[in-house]
């Protein structure tokens, strides 16, 4: 599992994974991230500002864009049984073909910028 850059521990960052789905395992995928997806998006998970799944035409290859205040946040997410259950079926399954991990820093207009 990948971790946060020590630089983004303690601020806001911006997760993008990208996926891509084994043949055939697209739909199952699917399956698994929507309560993932809703999860992320409730109170259940308050340090999480925004968690979007987005799918190919062919259902093979995602791209999940995810916010969160800090590193804690992330950590809440990883805990809720949604991700846990992705996770295992993932590995039990053989859904994955690949599952790539980038953290970013929002680069904001002049006046506000953070970096």
């Amino acid at each position: 599992m990948a971790s946060v850059p020590t630089e983004l521990k303690n601020k806001p960052f911006t997760l993008v994974a990208s996926l891509s789905a084994n043949e055939g395992k697209g739909d199952r995928l699917i399956e698994l991230l929507k309560p993932v997806v809703a999860c992320a998006n409730s109170s259940k998970e308050p340090g999480c500002k925004t968690y979007r799944l987005n799918a190919s035409a062919d259902k093979k290859t995602f791209a999940v864009f995810e916010e969160y205040v800090n590193e804690d946040a992330l950590n809440n997410h990883r805990e809720q049984e949604a991700y846990k259950a992705l996770m295992a079926a993932a590995k039990q399954e053989n859904l994955l073909a690949n599952f790539e991990v980038k953290f970013f820093e929002e680069v904001k207009p002049s006046g506000g910028a953070n970096l």
